[in-house]
């Protein structure tokens, strides 16, 4: 009895150990930025150009799709010059970083084309299934950037920095305002599962031992 007893404390001592190390990944991430900081080639401050000028970008989930989003000061606009841009990260390094970009109607990125609308409104909603990331550990914003490069000697940006994997660290830019988390987060109920698996195998070993 004594050994049954001791073998289905150490299941339940491992099972705890290890469901604190299970995690899942938190794609709910929102960040602003103020309007008016357009620059050109150069970075020199114009302002103006609205319809690149990002004010806040977001992700989250729904069902089994990763939502960005975009919002612009002015409308999302469609035309052969104009770009916007989102670069994730799916490794805590950094050191795994896909793009996503919407031009001119047509929004590509994780090897292939994806969902998105938002042209003539101020917010450009794109569509990710998650399968489509391929296996990862978390998932940021690194930066986004929109670019306007019609004009003939300069192109017009607007780059929002969330994180800078360049020298990994967390970019500190007193213009972008975090309201996001970007941490993994536990799953909900995982460890009073592991419990009651491990009282039913505790169960079974008892019966078998007063046989």
């Amino acid at each position: 009895m004594r050994k049954t007893i001791g073998l289905v404390i150490g299941v339940c001592l491992c099972f705890l150990f290890f469901s604190g190390n299970v995690t899942a990944v938190d794609y709910d991430h929102t960040y602003s930025d103020p309007s008016g900081d357009v620059q050109e080639l150069g970075d020199v401050a114009v302002g103006g150009h609205d319809y690149i000028d990002i004010t806040e970008v977001k992700s989250y989930q729904s069902g089994d799709n990763i939502i960005l989003k975009m919002i612009v000061a002015g409308t999302i606009t469609d035309a052969k010059y104009i770009e916007y841009w989102f670069t994730i990260y799916l490794t805590e390094d950094g050191k795994t970083l896909c793009y996503v970009s919407y031009h001119n109607g047509k929004c590509t990125g994780m090897g292939g084309e994806l969902n998105a609308s938002g042209s003539g409104t101020n917010t450009l909603t794109i569509t990710i299934p998650i399968t489509a990331l391929g296996e990862h550990t978390t998932f940021g914003i690194n930066h986004c950037t929109t670019r306007d490069g019609r004009a003939e000697e300069t192109d017009y940006y607007d780059t929002m920095y969330v994180h800078n994997f360049d020298t990994m660290e967390e970019t500190t830019d007193e213009d972008t305002t975090e309201g996001g988390t970007g941490d993994k987060e536990f799953i909900p109920g995982f460890e009073i599962a592991v419990v009651i698996g491990a009282i039913g195998i505790s169960a079974v070993l008892i019966s078998k031992k007063l046989r």
